[in-house]
This record gives structure tokens, C-alpha cells and sequence, in this order.
């Protein structure tokens, strides 16, 4: 199965230390969803052939308000399936 690559990260912050106030360390949590033009992006398609490909239901996506979303294990099936038709 071929690996995507997404090249931004979500820093989150841990817990406070009770005594001490600070958490001393920053937990980076890599990216699930990515934006369609992030998504084109990375299978080196342009960004209406990747919302076609949304449309067609072969990218499988999600909705967060007007947003459209790719989960990035959606982009790993798509490139392990090997071959697309529309």
C-alpha cells in the first residue's frame, strides 16, 4: 500500500501540570482529513478531476459544513485499488 504524504500537522496541546501549570511538551497529531485541493495535490491530479472524482463516489469524502473533506485513508484505498474509471 503506497503512503500518502501530508506535510501539515495539528499541534495540540497536553495537559497542564497540576502543580506547575505547563504541559513542557507539544503532541503532534497527524492530519486524517485534507482538503480536495490537498488531496489533488497529492495524486498529482488537477483539483476538478479530484472533485470529479468526489461526484463519481470512486474519492470518498465527507461534509463539515460547506466544507469537503478526504480522509487521507480514503486517498490510501484509491491508490492501492490501482486502476479509475468514471
Amino acid at each position: 500500500m503506497s503512503a500518502v504524504s501530508v506535510t501539515r500537522s495539528v499541534d495540540v496541546a497536553m495537559p497542564r501540570h497540576p502543580a506547575t501549570g505547563h504541559s513542557g511538551k507539544v503532541e503532534v497529531l497527524p492530519r486524517m482529513l485534507v482538503s480536495v485541493t490537498e488531496a489533488a495535490r497529492a495524486l498529482g491530479v488537477s483539483r476538478s478531476f479530484a472533485y470529479e472524482l468526489v461526484a463519481a463516489g470512486v474519492l470518498r469524502s465527507l461534509r463539515l459544513g460547506r466544507r469537503v473533506l478526504i480522509p487521507v485513508s480514503a486517498l490510501e484505498d484509491l491508490l492501492a485499488a490501482g486502476n479509475v474509471e468514471l
